[in-house]
């Protein structure tokens, strides 16, 4: 009898344990990705090419996965980075996205093949994709997917690299004497997350001495698609200005607002200063605005 509650007893042990290492497993399995990098970029359509692996592994060539058709994209212009983690790639002059395996059958997201496939070298395109860090079923590995692969005509990817340019670049058509100004504006990452935001960047000049007379507007400038992430800083640069002529007599400002259909949520200032002036009497023609909310 004895021997039969001993038994009974490790029955029943082993069936709390196995009932507990099934309970353990679906977590095991769960997917955990960790974000590294965020890149978003105007980029340019190089073609479409064979290429081998390194032949790392007694899989290779032809069935690593790491041989097949590659579409090329040159990076022109980062139009946002974010890098949440120690280890994430840092921005990329180029990128490849496989679109067949070793024995050219299709490989990948059908969608994204299907855009590649309609592109012609030199075609424009917005290319955004992740960095990320997973770990499944015990293995953990670095992986990029793409958000984004979307054509664009060259009349938008001319202003996409116009927005974007830093505070060195310089249009052709600009004169002298033009009201340029150039900026960055940084969202803290304390601030909430948003999507889908438009940024309104208007540059005024007044004359300083006719307080009587309104603020005539130089130009508006509009960037569209403008998200953040809590927990990290989201940074962009914009050129305003460049195309008008620059009168020294007169006073100018700017103003940022990010807006969620029509509606001011955000501003942007220079700390400590109640008007963002700019570039006459002794003002700077470069500024960098920080983001809060409106009040």
């Amino acid at each position: 009898m004895r021997g039969l509650v001993l038994l009974m007893s490790g029955f029943v042990i082993a069936l709390v344990t196995l009932q507990a290492a099934g309970a353990d497993a679906p977590e095991q399995r769960k997917e955990k990705r960790e974000l590294l990098a965020n890149h978003v970029t105007l980029a340019v359509f190089d073609g479409v090419n064979y290429r081998l692996c390194m032949g790392r592994t007694s899989l290779c060539p032809k069935q690593c996965g790491d041989s097949g058709e590659f579409a090329s994209f040159g990076i022109k212009k980062y139009l946002k980075y974010e890098k949440p983690g120690q280890y994430g790639d840092p921005e990329q002059k180029s990128f490849l996205v496989q679109v067949s395996d070793y024995n050219k059958k299709p490989k990948g997201d059908p969608k994204i093949l299907e855009t590649v496939n309609a592109l012609k070298k030199g075609d424009y395109v917005l290319l955004s994709w992740h960095h990320d860090y997973v770990t499944k079923e015990g293995a953990s590995f670095p992986v990029r997917p793409i958000v984004k692969l979307e054509k664009i005509d060259n009349s938008k990817a001319e202003d996409l690299m116009a927005a974007a340019a830093g505070p060195d670049a310089r249009d052709e058509k600009e004169s002298p004497d033009t009201a340029k100004v150039t900026g960055t504006l940084i969202v803290p990452k304390d601030l909430a997350s948003f999507e889908d935001r438009v940024v309104e960047l208007r540059l005024y000049k007044i004359h300083p001495l006719l307080a009587d007379k309104a603020a005539d507007l130089v130009e508006k400038l509009e960037i569209k698609d403008f998200s953040h992430t809590k927990g990290m800083e989201t940074k962009k640069e914009f050129v305003i200005g460049a195309k008008a002529q620059l009168k020294k007599d007169m006073k100018y400002y700017l103003t940022l607002f990010i807006l969620q259909d029509g509606e001011r949520t955000h501003m942007g200032e220079v700390p400590g200063k109640f008007l963002c002036t700019v570039l006459t009497q002794g003002e700077p023609n470069n500024v960098t605005l920080t983001v809060r909310q409106v009040r």
